[in-house]
């Protein structure tokens, strides 16, 4: 398989290098360029939740070793073993390999989450997120999920309001009015503005910064549960 990629990027550089705009130091990127930086594998077992851990390890991975764009979607397919290899070998017979390895790399990485995650695991994300709140002062934890959620559902929020508007629907009631009335515009400023105030109300007494294992506390309550 690796002689099969490295000369399939050969030729796709020499008919679409110079008409991509990859020139310089990218006209001499190889395969093997890649690989040295130890790109992930994948085998399309991990689940939805694992498919995103190796979309985000691979993109850090093409952004450390300068892949050209037209190389991203064949060196990362070069990853593949098992379940993800028989899917992705059947993409190319059904496609013709040409139109396989020249999608954009937002269109694979969509083709992947439609193919590889399992429907009854995206349904039940699609509930969790529509159901995410924050629990006690947990904001770190609330937001990681969040933007993990998103990554995997994001047709559940399709535009920069409804993701914000999601984002700020599952805070504390005594965060939330604070956050609706500064009328963020970005998802990052409204992370940054509801994790000030979270601080400022477990600071405050409001929030209870401890959160039980398993167990929901009211954001209210300043008095610990005793069995």
């Amino acid at each position: 398989m690796l002689n099969r990629i490295q000369n399939d990027s050969t030729n796709t550089r020499n008919s679409s290098g110079e008409a991509s705009g990859n020139t310089g130091g990218t006209s001499h990127y190889s395969y093997k360029s890649f690989v040295g930086c130890k790109p992930p594998s994948f085998s399309g077992n991990e689940g939805a939740v694992g498919l995103i851990q190796w979309i985000e390890k691979m993109e850090t991975t093409l952004d450390i070793s300068s892949c050209p764009e037209h190389h991203k979607v064949r060196y990362s397919a070069g990853s593949f073993n098992k379940r993800a290899l028989t899917w992705w070998n059947s993409q190319i017979n059904a496609r013709g390999r040409e139109e396989a390895m020249s999608m954009t790399w937002v269109d694979f990485k969509t083709l992947l989450r439609t193919k590889l995650c399992p429907k009854n695991e995206l349904q039940k994300l699609e509930v969790e997120l529509s159901n995410h709140v924050m629990k006690g002062a947990d904001h770190m934890g609330y937001t990681t999920r969040y933007h993990e959620l998103v990554a995997l559902v994001p047709d559940m929020v399709p535009t920069l309001e409804k993701r914000i508007d999601r984002y700020v629907g599952g805070l504390p009631a005594c965060i939330q009015g604070l956050v609706v009335a500064a009328n963020p515009v970005t998802v990052e400023s409204t992370v940054s503005l509801s994790g000030k105030l979270t601080d400022l109300m477990v600071a405050s007494g409001v929030l209870n910064k401890e959160v039980g294992t398993g167990k929901r506390k009211e954001e209210f309550s300043k008095k610990p549960h005793h069995h």
